[in-house]
């Protein structure tokens, strides 16, 4: 109880961290002002507790998951894409460059649903063509995206990698949850 007194006052906790222990960071001083989490099911570590991880994890990789149900609810959030931008690295957001006049001459504005679809189209093509995430970043490509759709935001390959990656995942689980449950007289066997 005296740890949860002495966390600063802010944002209340994302319902993730029900499933997970927070671990260093909140006492030191350092400019990691993220603290760390364990799982409490398998134990893995992280030194920066991202909750889009976290419920990645939980949702698709834990190795001694959690109860069925919290398993689909998380899949469920990867799958409906509800998390949250405030993963962000902090140095990011001050990273940002003002805009000129020019970078938008040429572009078009596209909804943000034309974004999510590109973006899940992008990363079918990476992981279905075995193209490594790195491409997303060199000059190249970037310049090829531009001339193709002027207004679609290349994500980040972090982003790509992980964030859309387990997007795709979850949709995969999700259909095979599906079709499980219409099915009757299931037989697992060994070949």
């Amino acid at each position: 109880m005296n740890n949860h007194l002495k966390r600063k006052v802010g944002r209340p906790r994302k319902p993730i961290w029900k499933h997970f222990t927070e671990i260093g960071g909140s006492n030191d001083n350092s400019n990691n002002k993220r603290p760390g989490a364990k799982c409490n099911y398998c134990g893995q570590q992280w030194a920066r507790g991202k909750s889009s991880e976290m419920v990645s994890h939980i949702a698709l990789s834990c190795t001694k998951p959690p109860p069925p149900d919290v398993c689909v609810k998380f899949q469920d959030m990867l799958q409906s894409n509800e998390l949250s931008e405030d993963d962000e690295d902090d140095n990011s957001k001050t990273k940002r460059k003002q805009t000129k006049i020019f970078d938008h001459l040429e572009k078009k504005a596209i909804t943000n649903e034309k974004q999510l679809r590109c973006s899940r189209a992008l990363t079918k093509f990476f992981v279905c063509c075995g193209v490594p995430f790195w491409v997303v970043e060199n000059p190249f490509f970037v310049n090829f995206i531009n001339n193709l759709c002027p207004g679609f935001q290349l994500p980040k390959r972090t982003t790509l990698s992980t964030t859309f990656v387990n997007l795709e995942c979850a949709n995969v689980v999700s259909k095979i949850n599906n079709n499980l449950i219409n099915e009757v007289n299931l037989t697992l066997g060994n070949y």
